[in-house]
This record gives structure tokens, sequence and C-alpha cells, in this order.
């Protein structure tokens, strides 16, 4: 979007109005969308990608324009698209009604096509310098990936759509094997090289309603909405070939990936996002122990205590070696060699 062909959400019950808005909106450049009705508004709103901005009469019909802006306002998907009232009333009161209700601009009819556009302008502005700051807060500056912030944002909102639909959820929590050798032997920027490398190597393995997060240094996590732990374990296997593909100049990588899957391992609950990345990166801990000790990748999640973790504590980026002797009734693991699972196709649906 730009501010000069930015999508425009027209609502007004008036045929006259809406046709000398569309042709004042179209004549600067601007894609206009309309709806003759709160209720065909709100079918316009729930079915097409939210509009960049709503020009909205306030006396409409049944509802309310009113009724419609709140409706806007609470809805999550639309709560940042500017409003701007359209109305034939220029009391004090209405006005300071409508921006009470979440409005950002008022104007009265007969609308001055050239005031309205230089307040469209005004708002699309400074909206797009706010998802500028929004994208540039959520977005890792070396790899493009989402950063913490982003992450927490989005696996949020996929925990609480997944526990309100009772749909599975896994995340996944990736750390490169062998990074270090690259940092030490190549130096850093060939380092960051090979982390936007892996960034995009990522990537290419995941649906499009999948994700992908640098978590710091050469972390990363991956969540898959609507993977199952059969599904899940599929897709760790593909990328540990993805990230064991990646050009290191003859540097081996490889990538130890622990897995967790909300209702199996993390039942819904206070900080259930946390938890989950928490609960992934114990996973990974271990998946990272059973590589060392069998001396190949595996694409399985050993089913044992952390020995790097007490229960409920904070992961220990410090100490990579686990101990030497298991205690605290931690198992010993096999020194054979686990058995990788056949990928398979990765065909979840979104």
């Amino acid at each position: 979007m730009t501010v000069e062909n930015a999508s425009i959400l027209v609502v007004d019950d008036e045929p006259d109005e809406r046709d000398v808005l569309s042709a004042v909106l179209a004549r600067a450049g601007h894609v206009v969308r309309c709806a003759d009705s709160v209720a065909t508004a709100l079918t316009a709103l729930g079915a097409e990608p939210p509009p960049d901005l709503i020009l909205l009469d306030l006396g409409m019909p049944g509802v309310g324009g009113l009724a419609l802006l709140v409706e806007v306002r609470e809805a999550a998907r639309t709560a940042g698209v500017p409003v701007i009232v359209v109305s034939g009333s220029a009391e004090a009161s209405v006005r300071v009604e409508s921006l009470d209700a979440g409005a950002n601009d008022y104007i009265t009819k007969p609308v001055n096509g050239a005031e309205l556009l230089a307040r469209m302008r005004n708002l699309l502005r400074a909206g797009s310098e706010l998802e500028r700051l929004r994208r540039g807060s959520f977005l890792d500056s070396l790899t493009g990936l989402l950063n913490r912030v982003g992450l927490d944002h989005l696996l949020g909102l996929q925990v609480e759509l997944a526990i309100r639909q009772r749909s599975p959820l896994a995340v996944l929590f990736v750390d490169l094997d062998g990074f270090k050798r690259v940092n030490d032997d190549r130096g850093h920027a060939a380092g960051d090289r090979v982390l936007c490398d892996v960034a995009r190597a990522l990537e290419v393995q995941l649906r499009g309603c999948d994700f992908a997060a640098r978590w710091g240094g050469d972390e990363f996590v991956v969540v898959l909405p609507g993977a199952a732990p059969a599904m899940a374990r599929g897709v760790i296997a593909r990328l540990e070939g993805a990230v064991a593909g990646v050009a290191t100049s003859g540097i081996a990588l490889s990538a130890s990936i622990g897995m967790t899957c909300l209702f199996e391992d993390v039942p819904p609950g206070a900080d259930t996002a946390r938890r989950l990345v928490e609960r992934a990166d114990e996973a990974m801990y271990r998946v990272k122990h059973s590589h060392r000790v069998a001396g190949a990748p595996s694409a399985m999640v050993p089913r044992l205590p952390c020995p790097h973790l007490r229960p409920g504590a904070a992961p220990r980026r410090e100490r990579r070696s686990p101990p030497r002797k298991a205690r605290g009734g931690v198992r010993s693991v096999s020194r054979s060699r686990p058995r990788r699972p056949s990928p398979g196709p990765w065909a979840g649906g979104c």
C-alpha cells in the first residue's frame, strides 16, 4: 500500500453520496470498494483483506454507522484501520461521540474533495510509518525472519486460535551444530551469510500458514499450526536435510531440533505460548545430547528428563555440554544410532 493507491471502503446508504466519493477517490488513484449497509460492510470486512482506510457515514438505517465503528475497533484484523466519519451533522456532540468511539477524523457533508483527500493523506502517511516501524520491531534485521517480539505476538495469536478450535499446533526449536566453527574459521561475515541461507532454507520447507523466527545467535523457532506430532516429525526431517544442504565452504553444518506439541506436551493454561517454546528448547538439548552420544543426526525426540535444566528453570545458554554422569534419576541415553523416520510428504493443510 502507498498513500497514492490505497484501498478505500466507502460505507454509505445513499447511492449519490457513494458515487461522488467514489469518483473523487478514483481520480486520486485509489482502489474503491463500496457498501450500502452495515451488514454489507461487515461482510466485506470479514471476507476480504482489510481496507487501508474506511469512509463511514453515520446516518445508516438500522444498526447505524456508530455501531459499525465500534465493531471495526473491536475486531483484531481491523482495529488499526483508520476511519473518517462522513456525516451531515455539524453538531459538536456528534463529533465527540464519533471520536470517542474510535474515529480518526470527522468531516461534514457536502464533502470538499480536496479537503477529504488531504485528511486521508495525513492518516495514510501516519499508518504507513506505523506499519514500517511495526514491521521493523517484529523482524530480525539480519535474516528477515520474525524476531522474538514478532514470535511472541504471532505465536500467542496462533495458540489462542488452536485452543479455541481444539486444533493441533507444534513448536520446533532449531539449534545449529557446527556454526561456531564457521565464525571461527571463516569470519563473522561468512557466519552472517550462513544464517541468512539457513533462514531461507527453513522457509522453503514451510507451508504458507507456518512461520519461522530467529530466537537469537544460531537458534531458530518454527511454528506449525495444525501439525500433529507425526506430521511435525516429518517436518523435522525435512528441516534437518535443508540445513545440511546449506553451503558453508566445507564445514559440516547440521541441526538439533526439539519439538513440543500443544495438548500432548503442554496443556492449555497460563503462559501457554511461553511454555511451548521452553519445552521445545529443553527437547532440543536432549536431541543435541543424543547427537553427541550417537554421533549422527536424529529426527527423534528422546523422552528423557533434560540434564541441563531443573524443573521450571530457564535454559542456560552458556552450558552446552551435558554432565558426564547422570544424576537425579536421569536415565542414560542409548549409544545405538537412533532410527530416522521417513520424512514423508509435508502435505498438512493450513
